[in-house]
């Protein structure tokens, strides 16, 4: 039989796990914003150091990153 307490550690792991299933979701970076990211960042020729931070930032901490955003990526790495 099973305490109460393995209950309830049971329900917060599955809640953590949907919880991160959630997060990895929403930190995924789609065709529609890749696109428009592309058509903004260096689009006056200079990539700027608040561009190459924000780009930096997507790669360490996107999970998934549209192809669309490699040129930007090799440019800042």
């Amino acid at each position: 039989m099973r305490s109460g307490s393995d209950t309830m550690d049971d329900a917060w792991a599955e809640r953590n796990e949907q919880l991160e299933a959630e997060e990895q979701t929403a930190n995924a970076i789609d065709s529609g914003e890749s696109h428009w990211l592309v058509e903004r960042i260096g689009r006056d020729g200079v990539l700027h150091d608040n561009e190459k931070a924000l780009v930096s930032y997507l790669k360490q901490e996107s999970p998934s990153l549209h192809s669309s955003l490699k040129p930007l990526l090799d440019k800042v790495a």
